[in-house]
């Protein structure tokens, strides 16, 4: 019977790493999608001409100019219609009175061409992790004397809590956003979300200054990426026209963590 349990469990855990490396490449796949060959030097001369406009290399098409012929309309996704418009030999993809920057491609797994539905949930939890991420390491400073107390540790060794996850925190992010653009912006959210997440509970449970200061600098580690991993998820899902709002949700969601970390100051203070 064991034999029997050991062959049906490494089974599973083959088939559950089969899934995941799918799950991963997939994602992987999606998030390039809409990456787009640069411009030929004969289609710069061509916009260049129609619009009377110098195009330099990297520089993204944002309107037609005079229109000369609309190709397509059709609607997507509940958004309005996007009209395929041609200046010169350039065609460029809008909603409404928006030029699409960066262009979609025609793959449905393309993020730019989610359902805004789900482009609405994918860009909440990524304001729900951001918070977590600002708000996990930082919330020690308000409760610096409890901790002076319970450890019965001196101001310098206390604060050497805030600095190791600081430290941590900064660096490590040469680790995450590489891992992010190789196995996808999901696994790495959702890996650190949860190395956060335990860290948080093992430094609720530490009796010790050094097992303290051990869950602190994981909880670093596990913070990291919420100084870049928004913006990058925002470059991804949303247009140039949509990412002002983004990255707006965004920095309230990472200040948002900031600020409570100051409010329970005055919560935790006597009388």
């Amino acid at each position: 019977m064991r034999g029997v349990a050991t062959v049906i469990t490494r089974k599973t855990l083959h088939l559950a790493f089969d899934l995941l490396l799918a799950d991963l490449l997939s994602t992987t796949t999606a998030m390039n999608a809409h990456v787009d060959e640069p411009m030929d030097d004969n289609a710069r001369k061509a916009v260049h001409d129609a619009l009377g406009v110098e195009i330099y290399p990297g520089t993204e098409i944002m309107t037609d100019g005079t229109v000369t012929s609309i190709v397509s309309a059709r609607k997507i996704a509940g958004r309005n219609s996007r009209l395929t418009k041609t200046v010169a030999n350039v065609h460029l993809k809008h909603t409404g009175k928006h030029a699409l920057i960066p262009q979609p491609s025609n793959n449905p797994n393309d993020p730019l061409n989610w359902t805004r539905t789900w482009k609405w949930l994918t860009m909440s939890s990524m304001a729900l992790s951001t918070f977590n991420y600002a708000f996990s390491p930082l919330s020690l400073s308000p409760q610096v004397p409890y901790y002076m107390e319970s450890f019965n540790s001196t101001l310098p060794e206390v604060i050497n809590f805030i600095g190791a996850s600081v430290l941590v925190l900064g660096f490590t992010n040469f680790i995450w956003i590489p891992l992010s653009r190789g196995f996808g912006r999901r696994p790495v959210a959702i890996v650190t979300t949860l190395i956060t997440t335990a860290s948080c509970i093992w430094r609720a449970r530490a009796t010790t200054y050094n097992s303290f200061l051990g869950s602190v600098i994981l909880c670093g580690i596990g913070s990291s990426p919420g100084e870049t991993l928004g913006p990058v998820i925002i470059a991804d899902i949303a247009f140039l026209h949509e990412r002002g709002f983004w990255m707006g949700v965004y920095q309230w969601a990472f200040w948002s963590g900031l600020m409570v970390c100051s409010l329970r100051l005055l919560i935790l203070l006597p009388g």
